[in-house]
């Protein structure tokens, strides 16, 4: 896996998030899927719930004032047979263009035999600190 493939997948995973594409976003992921966040590891095995996540997530930005979501890339690192653990922050702003809230969060990555790249775990104790830290839950 090059790290210019796993770079072009997190942009589009990140303008994804900034539509507020939400079929987009939930073409990023594999199944089943991994969610490590506030102490507890969650098992996600249909897009269905993939897509229900997604959409409580989508609701808050909207509830909290979020006008644009970006994603910078911090670190990838190749992992073995064709995957990356990828360090992110993602920065959410409002309309004026003030941040809002900030956050890490680490996604590991794999590429299937067809060359198509999707998120299988994710580490979102960041995000969970965050929102808490803000009232945001």
């Amino acid at each position: 896996m090059k790290t210019a493939d796993v770079e072009a997948f997190l942009a589009g995973y990140g303008e994804a998030w900034d539509a507020i594409d939400i079929d987009a976003i939930v073409a990023h992921y594999a199944l089943p899927q991994i969610v490590v966040a506030g102490g507890r590891t969650t098992f996600i095995e249909t897009e269905d719930e993939v897509r229900a996540g997604v959409e409580t997530l989508c609701g808050l930005y909207d509830d909290r004032g979020v006008a644009t979501v970006t994603l910078d890339v911090e670190s990838i690192t190749p992992l073995p047979d064709a995957a990356a653990l990828a360090v992110v922050r993602w920065r959410l702003a409002g309309e004026d263009g003030a941040e809002l809230l900030s956050y890490p969060a680490s996604y590991t990555i794999v590429e299937d035999d067809d060359g198509v790249l999707a998120i299988v775990a994710v580490d979102g104790d960041g995000q969970v600190d965050a929102f808490a830290g803000a009232g945001w839950v």
